[in-house]
């Protein structure tokens, strides 16, 4: 698992999702699932540094103080315009 670049989980109804994940990771696909919020925080995104996708399409995700750290990480790896 130490290599692993890419996780593929969409459409799998997934309610929650564990916070540690290889440093390697480049592609993360959690698309279509049933996530309301994500257990991740600055250390976690900064421990990421590899990651160059991350697709959270087509779930119901929260939008609290909780998804700040996400909205952060989406400015700084993202035009702003396309960060609403």
């Amino acid at each position: 698992m130490s290599q692993l670049i890419a996780i593929d989980l969409q459409r799998n109804q997934l309610t929650e999702i564990p916070s540690a994940y290889p440093l390697t990771l480049r592609e993360f696909e959690l698309g279509n699932n049933r996530l309301t919020t994500l257990p991740f925080n600055n250390e976690t995104f900064n421990k990421l540094s590899q990651l160059i996708t991350l697709d959270l399409s087509s779930n119901p995700l929260q939008c609290d103080c909780h998804i700040k750290p996400l909205y952060h990480w989406l400015l700084t790896h993202y035009q702003s315009e396309l960060v609403p």
